[in-house]
């Protein structure tokens, strides 16, 4: 799993180029990621939530 600031402080909800952390999970297929995000308290957008289930769905 990649290195996170956010046991340091980091906004996990913050927005970088139109995507939040969790969006850019997602979007590479980082499950275990986005479950790290989702512990520290990340709201998935609506776009994450598409991506994972579309991505859940192909890969069952």
């Amino acid at each position: 799993m990649g290195s996170l600031p956010s046991g340091r402080g980091a906004d996990v909800n913050a927005v970088m180029k139109g995507k939040t952390a969790p969006d850019w999970a997602v979007g590479f297929g980082q499950v275990q990621m986005v479950c790290h995000l989702l512990r520290r308290g990340a709201t998935p957008s609506a776009e994450a939530l598409t991506i994972a289930r579309e991505h859940a769905e192909r890969n069952p």
